[in-house]
């Protein structure tokens, strides 16, 4: 006798999350110490966050923010590059520096009670790190030679091409964070040093996560960044409106290139755009889940690919709306329509009712993963001092995204997913996919070498 089938039960409410209290205390140099004690082990979690990141660079210099942050721990006046590492690796912590488009960042992890010393080290390096130019010359090498390499990665060139596409040369955002060839060999000593004092100030967010007290913390770091001062004058971040241009489709061409890397993108929205949830639950319905309508259709339908996606860079200033995938050649053209006409859908129908309740509780089942690891809830907290979201904006995460309607992600898909303003960007084998693209009717195709600019523009190229 066969057992009867089994109903699958329906899935209930995302449970609620309780976001951690942190304590909050302005130093006299003007550092902001936020503080949460989670007991489960003795261990702390730290995120110096400094609000000024690559943006600020230069279009001729991108990549400064990038190389200052990696050469941050090179030397100081009275250590070197080893001395440093010696002595990180005697307190078995782990610390790191990076810049992202919005901040420089210092971040470690290490036993609680060797906050202290841990905290000195990074005090020096804010204070004294000296870019010695043996280390600096070593860590320019290596870029450029990280850089050689993405020119021979489709991905990364259909990376690079589709931001170039989108916000244009004069645009620090045109240019990968990381920087390109020609703009990271005009980065020297000086530059890095003035990168340095201009970004690295204590009008800064210190979160500590871990097995801490409030006030032991505030004392300690009292005692070693509160003593922090940089003379001068801060970076100014000057961002040039960017000039959209109607639909083309840029051809970068990879001669025998068995797949094509299939890119469409337009400027997206800020950090704290008003919209910004009605834009996350339209991204994980586009392309943001396995479940989205562009793997649905590009891969469980078409076979075209192992993935297809879409995602909005929400920065301080609108970055990109990107979506794409790596196709067959055959089926470039085809991949490329077929994104076309599901990012159009978005714009003329309502999502379904299944489709909205799944993206919500993707989204609200994910973010409580957030909050799983110190490091991810001090990357939590700072994110809302930079964008000044308020200490109660996870707390109302859940309810924001539950309020979203078909009608507000079909109004923010008309505000911010123009087909006119598409950008369109193909790496792959130019001989087999041109006549197929130039079918599609959508734009001119145009022949882009990353490291020159597309013919017809007069700008100095920086991918």
């Amino acid at each position: 006798m066969k057992n009867a089938p089994v109903a699958i039960p329906e899935p209930g409410p995302p449970p609620r999350l309780r976001v951690p209290v942190a304590g909050r205390t302005r130093l006299d140099n003007g550092l902001l110490v936020r503080t949460v004690q989670r007991n489960r082990l003795p261990i702390v979690d730290a995120l110096l966050i400094m609000p000024t990141g690559a943006s600020a660079d230069s279009p001729r210099q991108a990549g400064l923010a990038s190389i200052t942050a990696e050469l941050l721990d090179a030397g100081t006046t009275g250590r070197s590059q080893t001395d440093i590492a010696r002595a990180i690796d005697a307190l078995g912590a782990r610390l790191g520096s990076h810049a992202h488009w919005d901040f420089c960042a210092i971040s470690f992890q290490v036993l609680a009670d060797r906050l202290p010393q841990t905290l000195a080290i990074v005090a020096e390096l804010l204070a004294d790190a000296t870019f010695p130019s043996p280390e600096l010359e070593r860590g320019l090498a290596e870029r450029l030679a990280a850089i050689e390499q993405d020119l021979e990665d489709p991905g990364a060139l259909a990376g690079s091409a589709i931001a170039r596409a989108i916000h244009g040369a004069d645009h620090i955002y045109g240019t990968p964070r990381y920087g390109a060839r020609d703009t990271v060999e005009r980065i020297d000593r000086d530059a890095i040093v003035r990168c340095h004092r201009a970004r690295y100030r204590p009008a800064a967010t210190f979160v500590v996560v871990g097995d801490v007290i409030e006030d032991a913390v505030v004392r300690v770091v009292d005692g070693t960044l509160g003593q922090w001062a940089v003379p001068g004058e801060p970076a100014v971040e000057v961002l040039p409106a960017v000039a959209r241009q109607p639909t083309s489709v840029r051809l970068v061409d990879r001669p025998g290139a068995p797949q094509s890397e299939v890119r469409v993108g337009t400027v997206g929205a800020a950090r704290t755009s008003s919209d910004y949830f009605p834009l996350v639950v339209l991204n994980t319905i586009l392309g943001g889940s396995f479940t989205s309508r562009l793997n649905t259709r590009l891969r469980e339908r078409g076979g075209y690919t192992y993935g297809a996606f879409s995602a909005f860079s929400f920065r301080r200033h609108a970055g990109p709306f990107v979506a794409g995938a790596a196709v067959s050649a055959d089926v470039t053209a085809r991949a490329l329509a077929e994104t076309l006409e599901e990012i159009e859908r978005m714009r003329v129908e309502r999502v379904t009712v299944e489709e909205l309740e799944r993206a919500k509780r993707y989204l609200t089942i994910g973010m409580l993963r957030g909050f799983e690891a110190n490091g991810s809830v001090a990357g939590r907290i700072a994110d809302c001092e930079l964008h000044g979201l308020g200490d109660d904006w996870w707390d109302r995460y859940a309810d924001r995204i539950g309020e979203v309607d078909a009608d507000a992600v079909r109004d923010a898909a008309e505000r911010y997913l123009d087909p006119a303003m598409v950008s369109a960007v193909v790496v792959g084998d130019a001989r087999r996919t041109r006549d197929s693209l130039e079918s599609l009717g959508i734009g001119p195709v145009v022949d882009t070498v990353v490291g020159r600019p597309p013919r017809g523009e007069r700008h100095e190229e920086t991918d």
